[in-house]
């Protein structure tokens, strides 16, 4: 399996992973179980099988989206055994590109196969350049329809394999994350902004952070 994924900026993905962390402190399910070094929050724009390692060249990709990471927005946790990023990929533009949370989202299917996430708003920005890495994908075998332009939904998941009694419960620990008197902000109150591009690849288990646009 690979996948290309929107990283996150060092504040939000640090009150993300706090998010984790409490679900994982209620002996819930949580992606805070994840130990390896790969595993940071982020929005997947592609998942297939298998993609072609390069993308199409940049002199074809002429509305490449101005929209994300700036100069200081990589997660501390964005680091992982690399490849040498695909060099077509250079032209994403790594402009700023605003994030906003709007709340959660539900996916899956009970007894024991519930994911909770925090849904992210589609803006023009974003979707333009979740548009733009379908266009540039070359070779994509077996596209996931759940990240396919029309289908997708963003969102950053907070936890997998939950039963519908493990979802309530972590539902009720993150409303208490977010009251006036916790030290921690509310979620969807934080100005958020996405952080670089990377593509998983889940045969290596490694990750190429993709630099940004010339």
């Amino acid at each position: 399996m690979m996948s290309f994924e929107l990283l996150l900026d060092p504040v939000t993905d640090a009150r993300v992973r706090a998010e984790w962390q409490a679900l994982l402190g209620a002996g819930l399910p949580s992606h805070a179980r994840h130990t390896g070094t790969s595993n940071a929050p982020h929005i997947t724009l592609l998942a297939a099988r298998a993609v072609d390692a390069t993308l199409l060249p940049k002199a074809r990709a002429a509305a490449a989206v101005p929209g994300l990471a700036s100069p200081h927005a990589t997660s501390p946790h964005a680091t992982s055994p690399q490849a040498t990023p695909p060099q077509a990929l250079a032209g994403v533009d790594h402009g700023p590109l605003p994030l906003a949370f709007t709340g959660f989202a539900v996916f899956g299917q009970p007894p024991s196969g519930l994911v909770l996430a925090r849904l992210v708003v589609a803006s023009p920005q974003l979707l333009d350049l979740h548009a733009t890495v379908h266009r540039r994908a070359q070779g994509a075998t077996d596209l996931s329809t759940f990240t396919h332009p029309g289908s997708w939904v963003p969102h950053v998941t907070l936890a997998s394999r939950l039963t519908p009694a493990q979802l309530a419960e972590a539902l009720t620990v993150l409303a208490a994350e977010e009251r006036p008197s916790h030290s921690l902000s509310v979620m969807t109150s934080i100005p958020a902004f996405a952080g670089p591009l990377r593509q998983w690849n889940g045969d290596t288990k490694t990750v190429t952070v993709l630099p940004p646009g010339e």
